[in-house]
């Protein structure tokens, strides 16, 4: 007699053949890539090609994060709006506003975070420290300018616009001394006032 249990403690017997390199990418997932990150990856694989890429199916894709710095856009979001796997997407407005530098035929170049500030310092690259009051909503902000006039804007967090379009009011925000950075900060639970209902809270 079986258990109850027992669709849920036997399922597939872990048995993979060796990997030998003429395996295909699709053979490889379905055969070695059982747990953990891998078997996540083989899961989200089943999903799209058991279900998302049936006919009759509409695919949406909602994205956040800065995509396009990271090469996403060319390299994967353009190609699958022209193989028709994506109906249409909602973006934040990171991704819109990377992407119109490639449209304005603007460059955009890796950076490292490995540098070594005395060696940018001697080739004249200086940090400028703004108020914060001109960036409200971002804390710890720094410009790291290059003789060039190139910039790049750090810092450590962004507040993110609530459901009400309100930002925090100055009061709840962090008190920030730009001019002296703390070695470490308390990670906020909360990126904007009011309810969640979806996604990290940052």
């Amino acid at each position: 007699m079986t258990r109850p249990s027992a669709q849920y403690l036997r399922g597939r017997r872990i048995d993979p053949p060796g990997i030998t390199g003429h395996e295909s990418v699709a053979d490889l997932i379905d055969n070695a890539f059982f747990a953990y990150n891998a078997g996540r990856l083989r899961e989200g694989c089943l999903l799209f090609t058991q279900r998302m890429l049936e006919p009759e199916v509409t695919v949406a894709m909602s994205l956040t994060g800065a995509m396009t710095p990271a090469g996403l856009g060319m390299s994967s979001l353009i190609p699958l709006m022209e193989f028709g796997f994506v109906d249409w997407i909602i973006s934040t407005g990171a991704n819109l506003y990377h992407d119109a530098h490639f449209a304005l035929g603007l460059a955009m170049h890796q950076g490292t975070p490995h540098a070594d500030d005395v060696e940018l310092r001697d080739k004249g690259v200086t940090i400028k420290h703004l108020p914060p009051e001109l960036f409200p909503g971002i804390d710890y902000s720094a410009f790291a300018l290059d003789p060039e006039g190139h910039a790049i804007q750090l810092y450590y967090y962004m507040e993110q616009i609530g459901w009400d379009g309100k930002p925090r009011p100055a009061a709840s925000r962090r008190k920030v001394d730009n001019e002296h950075w703390p070695e470490s900060l308390d990670a906020l639970s909360d990126t904007y006032l009011g309810p969640v209902f979806q996604g990290p809270l940052g």
